[in-house]
C-alpha cells in the first residue's frame, strides 16, 4: 500500500537522486516519490562514482545517500556533495545503527537519517522537511543527540530542540564547540557577524539555554564527546562499510 501524499501546492516538482547499490532498493524508493507530484526522481546511482558524476552534471535537489555503497561509504559522499555543492539536500537512508550513522551523516552535512526500515511510511516526510532547511531525525536518535549534551547546572535540553536545530546551526555549534569566536565563525562559514549572532540566540533557545558560557560549555561538551566517540569507532565503521 503506497503513503499518502497529501501535498503542498508546488510549480515545479522537486528533482530527487536516489543512491544506492541495491536496484530493487531504488525502485522501491522511486515508486513511494513517484505518487507525489511535488516530488520527481530525476537520477539514479549505484556507487560514489556515479553520483559525483550525475550531481557535478545536474545536481538535484535532493540526494538520498545510503551507507554502504559499491566504492565506499556513504558518509564520504555525504561529504563531497555538500563541499561541491553546499545548496543540494542531503538524506541518509540506511539499515544501520542510526545512533552511530545517524550522528556521523548529520555531521558530514545530511539534514536527516532515514532507517529504510521506516522508508515506506516516511520517506516523502523526510524529503519535505529537508527540502524546508529542517532537520528529518527519528525520536530515538533525536534522544541520543540530546543525551550527548546531557543535564548541565540544571539545563535540560530537550528532545524537540536538538531535532529543531537547521543544519546552519549544527555547524555555527559544532565551531562554538571547537573554541572559534563569532567573527571567526563568520569568516568560517561566508557568514556575516549579525547572522552568527543570530544562530547563537536560536541555537540557545531551542536547547533551553539562557547565557553564553552555557551554550559554549555544552557545545564543546558535545565536540568533545563526538571526537572521543568518532576515534572509538573508526575501525568498526571501516569494516561495516566495506
Amino acid at each position: 500500500m503506497k503513503q499518502a501524499c497529501s501535498i503542498p501546492n508546488s510549480s515545479e516538482p522537486a528533482r530527487v537522486m536516489i543512491v544506492d547499490d541495491h536496484p530493487l532498493v531504488r525502485v522501491g524508493i522511486a515508486s513511494l516519490i513517484s505518487a507525489c507530484p511535488d516530488l520527481r526522481v530525476d537520477s539514479e546511482a549505484e556507487d560514489i562514482a556515479g553520483a559525483l558524476h550525475e550531481i557535478e552534471r545536474n545536481p538535484p535537489d535532493v540526494v538520498l545517500v545510503d551507507i554502504s555503497l559499491k566504492d565506499g561509504n556513504g558518509i564520504d559522499l555525504i561529504k563531497q556533495i555538500h563541499q561541491i555543492v553546499p545548496s543540494v539536500r542531503i538524506l541518509a537512508v540506511s539499515l544501520f545503527d542510526e545512533a552511530l550513522y545517524g550522528e556521523r551523516a548529520l555531521n558530514a552535512g545530511a539534514l536527516g537519517y532515514l532507517n529504510k526500515e521506516s522508508a515506506r511510511r516516511k520517506i516523502v516526510e523526510a524529503i519535505r522537511r529537508i527540502l524546508d532547511g529542517k532537520l528529518f531525525i527519528s525520536d530515538n536518535l533525536a534522544q541520543h543527540l540530546a543525551t550527548r549534551f546531557g543535564v548541565h547546572n540544571g539545563v535540560n535540553q530537550s528532545v524537540s530542540g536538538i531535532g529543531s536545530l537547521t543544519r546552519r546551526e549544527l555547524e555555527v555549534l559544532k565551531l562554538i564547540g571547537e573554541g572559534l569566536m563569532t567573527t571567526k565563525i563568520a569568516n568560517n562559514l561566508f557568514l556575516s557577524i549579525k547572522t552568527v549572532e543570530s544562530h547563537r540566540k536560536n541555537i540557545k533557545r531551542k536547547l533551553g539555554l539562557t547565557t553564553a558560557a552555557e551554550l559554549s560549555r555544552e557545545a564543546t561538551h558535545w565536540v568533545m564527546q563526538e571526537q572521543r566517540n568518532a576515534g572509538a569507532n573508526t575501525e568498526s565503521v571501516k569494516k561495516d562499510v566495506n
